[in-house]
């Protein structure tokens, strides 16, 4: 997972398609230029592993058969995440033993199969399951023999992409083979152990970001303002991601995420926003009391603000839409006309925006003509989302 400096190919990130900014892969399809881009990605990863001796498994005659064994069992079972087939197991040993070049083959051949790219969910019947010797713990006793099941294997990676956005590790593996996940009490136990593991609140912290939509701020450009730079924008991101994970795993009201009087700033972000108390370097994360600053919660946070804003301006519109459409999940309907026979309204908007600019009217005084004048292209959106708190602030 954590390649060294050197690795230089940047193919490895293949984008996710999103779906209401999430991602969805169901309907994804396998293209030329995305196979060929796994490809390059096998190959250089594997030339990379070897050139740093960056193997996880022993291998002093590259083409044995106790090298073959080590990384069957070291590297292609925790990549298909389930023990491999006889035949499998044959194959890649005569993969490795058949050339010089084999072990490196070996790698790539991994990396490019099926069984690693593909998370499978096919299960098996509850009767097929019984009579494989599992199948048999308290989930199952009211299922019907016809019904289908997950394989212990299947299921161990099902629950480590849901908890940690990875593949099973080597103690939920074990526990596959075991047949302790049929055991509600053990089952519960793996699901805190990666619950509470680094990958774990890792994959709590994404969550946030993709939730409140502020991991864009990475790519936010503001003019002007020479300190707003990439290891701010890198931080503001992950301080969204740094308080969800504190409230979720202390245990807080979620309402603290919304109007509670702290933050979590690393150096970067204590110096940017002028706040003290932050941690010493750009990977130490401290809890923050903001009560006697403006700033608090995830709607005061530098990212929501960036991402929720117009290049030159603030917009409590598109905080507002944000907040009620997908964090209160409210419907917010589309206008029914942008009709503008005459141009008034694209008039009236331009007048307002200029008086903007130039400062003779505030936020406020801005959103209050756009809202109010029907004149105004915005004025049926507007009037949809406005309330009398002047959108979601309390602040002018």
């Amino acid at each position: 997972q954590n390649l060294a400096a050197d690795y230089s190919s940047r193919a490895l990130a293949n984008a996710d398609k999103l779906v209401n900014n999430l991602p969805n892969h169901i309907n994804e399809s396998i293209t030329e230029s995305r196979l060929l881009s796994y490809k390059a990605n096998a190959e250089e990863i594997a030339r990379w592993a070897l050139t740093n001796n960056a193997l996880r498994f022993t291998c002093s005659d590259k083409q044995s058969t106790t090298c073959a064994t080590s990384f069957i069992d070291n590297f292609a079972y925790p990549a298909f995440r389930r023990p491999l087939t006889n035949d499998e197991r044959t194959e890649y040993t005569a993969i490795v033993r058949n050339s010089p070049e084999g072990l490196r083959w070996a790698i790539q051949t991994v990396l490019m199969s099926p069984q690693f790219l593909y998370k499978t969910e096919l299960g098996v019947t509850v009767a097929q399951a019984r009579a494989q010797s599992w199948g048999t713990g308290t989930n199952f006793t009211q299922a019907s023999s016809t019904a289908y099941a997950l394989d212990p294997y299947e299921f161990a990676s099902a629950l480590s992409y849901m908890y940690t956005a990875s593949s099973p590790d080597a103690t939920l593996l074990q526990a596959a083979a075991n047949g302790s996940l049929e055991n509600p009490t053990q089952l519960a136990t793996q699901i805190d152990r990666l619950m509470d593991s680094a990958l774990g609140k890792e994959h709590v912290g994404r969550l946030a970001g993709m939730w409140f939509r502020t991991d864009a701020v990475t790519s936010a450009s503001r003019t002007g303002d020479a300190t707003f730079n990439d290891s701010v924008k890198q931080s503001m991101a992950q301080e969204i991601r740094e308080m969800y994970k504190y409230v979720f795993y202390n245990n807080l009201p979620f309402t603290d995420l919304y109007k509670g009087d702290f933050t979590m700033l690393n150096s970067t972000l204590s110096q940017y926003y002028g706040i003290s108390g932050g941690g010493t370097s750009a990977t130490d994360w401290r809890m923050v009391n903001t009560a006697t600053s403006p700033r608090g919660g995830v709607l005061a946070s530098g990212a929501f603000m960036t991402v929720n804003a117009h290049s030159g301006r603030t917009s409590p519109i598109l905080r507002a839409v944000h907040v009620r459409q997908d964090l209160l999940c409210q419907n917010i309907p589309l206008p029914t006309s942008f009709e503008d026979t005459t141009g008034e309204r694209d008039k009236a908007t331009a007048r307002a925006q200029m008086l903007l600019e130039a400062g003779n009217l505030t936020t406020t005084e801005f959103y209050n003509i756009q809202t109010n004048v029907q004149g105004t292209i915005c004025f049926q959106c507007h009037r949809a989302i406005i309330n009398p708190l002047f959108a979601l602030d309390d602040f002018n």
